[in-house]
């Protein structure tokens, strides 16, 4: 079965067996659930800071969140697109704006680093630094346009459907580099056990953000867009993403441990 088929029937039950429980009004949110502390999952709960942010903005709407786990970043913004799910969380660019709809208010600033095998590490001052090396990136992942543009362009960039199987590339130097937010890559390095062989170069490669964002005609989110806005602005004022984001890295550190032989598992399509 496809898989805006699936997630159509899926939808039709959840409607079906809980309408008169729970608030007539509804949004669906999709991750990738592979970006701790911003989406990770705990068990099989969805956990992390783009997920606590959704459900607090929505829910000062009186909205419903549905929450939907894909393993693939690029099929997530898909079913976007289609307008099969409502919402996610993305980095803007400008192709992206020809086919999507972005808040306003960004939610996170993000630091975009080099991370590279420290045993074949090299200088990096600038982006030409990476002129004619290979490097990996997440289907559907984007850094900004002007990044993306120039990796494109000047380097060899090999897609693959997790960020684990990047970090394992770049630790069999089967890669040369791996751009990566920061304080994330951190995280997934040490919890998959390569912190001794993986680091991020001193020097960021670029800052962007993440925005909340719909399809381009998918007027239920588009009229709320003002209110969501003014939600995502109180969050930022109060300081409260600044605390999702350090709940969400000790609890990540917490299921994982330093030293223990649990290993995050990539997702897979699930409805939480």
């Amino acid at each position: 079965m496809k898989l805006s088929a699936l997630i159509g029937s899926l939808l039709l039950v959840w409607f079906s067996n809980i309408s008169h429980a729970q608030p007539a009004k509804s949004i669906s949110y999709c991750d990738h659930a592979s970006y701790p502390p911003l989406s990770w999952l705990n068990g099989n709960q969805l956990a992390g800071v783009t997920k606590d942010i959704i459900q607090h903005v929505f829910k000062e709407q009186n909205y419903q969140v549905t929450l939907y786990v894909l393993e693939s970043w690029k099929r997530c913004m898909l079913e976007v697109e289609k307008g099969t799910i409502d919402v996610a969380v993305a980095f803007k660019t400008l192709q992206r704006s020809k086919s999507f709809a972005f808040s306003q208010e960004y939610l996170i600033e993000e630091n975009i680093a080099i991370f590279v095998n420290k045993n074949n590490s090299f200088n990096f001052d600038s982006w030409q630094d990476l002129q004619g090396k290979r490097g990996g990136m997440v289907l559907g992942y984007s850094y900004g346009d002007e990044l993306d543009h120039f990796l494109a362009s000047n380097t060899i960039i090999e897609r693959v459907s997790s960020n684990f199987q990047n970090i394992t590339k770049l630790a069999l130097n089967r890669i040369d580099f791996m751009p990566f937010e920061r304080d994330s890559g951190l995280l997934q390095v040490q919890t998959h056990g390569y912190e001794s062989v993986i680091v991020p170069l001193e020097k960021h490669a670029t800052t962007d953000y993440l925005y909340l964002t719909t399809a381009i005609n998918n007027q239920k989110i588009l009229q709320l867009m003002p209110q969501l806005d003014k939600s995502i602005k109180a969050l930022k004022d109060s300081n409260a993403i600044a605390r999702f984001t350090q709940k969400s890295r000790q609890q990540y550190l917490l299921a994982y441990p330093k030293g223990s032989s649990l290993r995050p598992q990539p997702p897979a399509d699930i409805q939480l």
